[in-house]
Order: C-alpha cells, then structure tokens, then sequence
C-alpha cells in the first residue's frame, strides 16, 4: 500500500503541530507536506517539527508559504491525495477587530486553497470550522441546529464552511469544541491559558457578564483522534466534535483563581445576557460517521494544563 500524501497548512501552529506529531507516532504509511508562514506561529521556523520527523522516520516537507500563495504557486500539493486546512486566523478578537484582513486570509484563503486543490485534483479536504457558528444557541446541539453567529470569527467560519461544501472535492467539516490541553507547542490565548496566565501574572480574573455562560472544551488528543479518524476515512459532510464535558465559565474561573490565589472580577456585558446558557454539543453523529467519541476527562485535562503553565510562566 502507497504512503497517504497529507497537507496540512497552518502545519506549525499549536494543532497543526501536534497533528504532525500524532501522525507520525500512527503507525500509517504516510507522507507529510508542511506549510506554514510564520505570521501567528510561536515558532518561526520548522526546526523542531523537522527534528521530530527525522526521529521518527517520517518522510516530510516543510516550506514557509501562505495558502494565498497558492493561487500563483499550486505545486506544493503536486501528489497530495488529502488536505487539512489549519492556517487560519483563530483568535475571535483579532477577527472583530480587523475584519477585512482577517477575512482576507480566512475566507479568501479557504477559496484559493479550494481552488488550487481541484486544479490538481486532490479529492479530499478537511476543514475546521467552530462551535460559534450556532452563536448564543443554548440546549443540546447537533448537527441539524441552525446556524446563527454572533461574531465575525463564526460568520467567517461559516461562509468558509460553505465554499467547503459548496466545492468539487469530498469535503468534511468538522464544527469544533474550545480545544484545550497540552500540544506539541503551547497553546494560544484562549480562555482556558489566558485564565491561569493573568491569575499568574496578576493575581486577578476577568469573567465576562456573569460567568453562568457554559462552554463545551475539547482536549487536543481528542481532537486529534478525530483528524486521524477523518484523515483515514472517506466521510464527506459536517459533524460536531466536542469534548467530554461542558463547563460554566465562572466554575472554570473559580477553580484557577483558588489555584492561584488570583480575585475574580466582572466585566460588564454590552447587552443582556440570555436566562438559559446550557449546552449539551452533541458528537453523535460523529461517532456513527467516523467512531469518534471523546475520551478524556475535561478535570483531568484542566490539571494537565495548569501543571503546563505553571512550569512555562515565570
């Protein structure tokens, strides 16, 4: 059996660096082509990825490149038989606040990528679209629940979504949890590090509104057995991918604040805040589609991490 030839862009970021890593520890006959430009990368070079694939006997190529350079450059996916799309702007403030640039790589992006995957033919795309395309929705969640976001980064993830389904190729879009836990690199600033960061720094936490707000965390290792799962099938379509548990968002910032001997504070929110915010994000569908079903406890997740920043933030 020939190696799977994989893209993934966005390749070292924190999930697509720890995809990289996990698809070598597989076991698979595969063949790895990294991209990445470095704009919103921690790491600005491919060092430490190229190092892990050398160890691990896994034959890759890494190249400092943007999915906009596609549309003039299609080369790199000469061969590709599947490409996961992970180069994507993923911090929802940045969106709001520079909607045309972000837009410009997010969507614009999506589209070239698309493009130049059916100019060479590859048949087969995964995209990693997000929970905030249902907005404030509250109750159980599936697939079936209809769209509303509430944000630029939802209203970004959803046109994207479209184009994905909209395409020639075998697209599956997967409708993603708040990923947490401890990557190949160190996660960005979302709510779970930006929590134990500023309880750390500054002994105080800011919660929006009054915290009762619940949020579906996915562990990064559960994400990851949903990408191989997806890498090796043949599904096509959306499914949601959460994680264990949902959380309230004050409970999450009680437990690091006791953690840290941190305060926490309110922040006011600009419009009232909806009477009921549970969810239950449900990934049935998922576990019928490609048998995946999340595994690790959000709790022993939450400790991995604290542990992690503990030993990162001085």
């Amino acid at each position: 059996m020939k190696p799977k030839k994989i893209l993934i862009t966005g390749a070292n970021g924190y999930v697509g660096s720890t995809l990289v890593r996990e698809l070598c520890l597989s076991g698979k006959k595969i063949e790895l082509t990294c991209i990445d430009d470095f704009s919103r990368s921690a790491e600005k070079d491919f060092s430490k990825l190229e190092k892990f694939c050398m160890e691990k006997n896994t034959r890759a190529v890494f190249a400092k490149a943007s999915v906009l350079d596609f549309e003039k450059n299609p080369e790199l996916l000469e061969g590709i038989d599947i490409a996961v799309h992970l180069a994507y702007v993923h911090n929802a403030e940045e969106c709001e606040k520079y909607p045309e640039e972000t837009r410009r790589n997010n969507v614009e992006g999506t589209k070239i990528l698309i493009g130049a995957c059916e100019q060479k033919k590859i048949k087969r795309l995964i995209f990693p679209s997000s929970i905030l395309i249902y907005g404030a929705t509250s109750g159980r969640i599936t697939e079936k629940t209809q769209p509303s976001p509430i944000t630029e980064y939802g209203r970004q993830k959803l046109e994207c979504e479209k184009l994905c389904l909209q395409s020639k190729l075998d697209c599956l879009v997967f409708r993603k949890a708040n990923i947490f836990g401890a990557g190949f690199f160190r996660q960005p600033d979302t709510v779970i590090p930006v929590f134990i960061r500023k309880a750390i720094s500054e002994k105080k936490i800011q919660v929006y509104g009054s915290g009762e707000q619940e949020k579906n965390f996915l562990h990064i290792m559960d994400a990851m057995q949903a990408y191989k799962k997806a890498i090796f099938s043949s599904y096509a379509g959306l499914l949601n991918i959460g994680g264990k548990k949902s959380v309230k968002i004050i409970a999450l910032a009680e437990k690091i604040a006791e953690e840290f001997n941190a305060e926490i504070g309110h922040v006011r929110p600009k419009k009232p805040e909806p009477k009921n915010q549970r969810i239950a994000y449900s990934s049935e569908m998922a576990k019928k589609a490609i048998g995946y079903a999340p595994k690790i406890e959000f709790e022993k997740g939450l400790e991995e991490i604290l542990k992690l920043e503990k030993s990162l933030i001085k």
